[in-house]
């Protein structure tokens, strides 16, 4: 028996990868039916690889229902390279209030 709850996927390539020395833009595209979802707002939130907050609930770009925030190259000066990074999503998707979708990044 289905569940009465609507199902919804963000689609990623694979972790994100931040670049150091330039601006990083990242986006997040949420899908229900193979479409894409009717994004209100949304935030990120980036912690580094030693679980610091760099980033805290930055306000998203919505463009075409898609979420984008530019990680500023100033964020990353004084980041070592690494692996164990963790971005956190939280989007308004039709009235939900909080769809959080967490992803894994590295800077190099």
């Amino acid at each position: 028996m289905a569940g009465s709850e609507t199902i919804y996927t963000a689609r990623f390539i694979g972790p994100e990868i931040l670049e150091k020395g330039r601006a990083n833009v990242v986006s997040c595209s949420v899908y229900r039916d193979g479409a894409l979802a009717t994004v209100a707002s949304g935030t990120l939130t980036v912690w580094n690889a030693a679980n610091t907050e760099i980033v805290s609930a930055a306000a998203a770009t919505i463009t075409a229902n898609i979420a984008t925030y530019s990680i500023a190259s100033a964020t990353l000066t004084n980041e070592t390279n690494s692996d164990g990074w963790r971005f956190e999503w939280a989007i308004t998707i039709a009235g939900i209030a909080a769809w959080h979708v967490v992803l894994d990044a590295a800077v190099e």
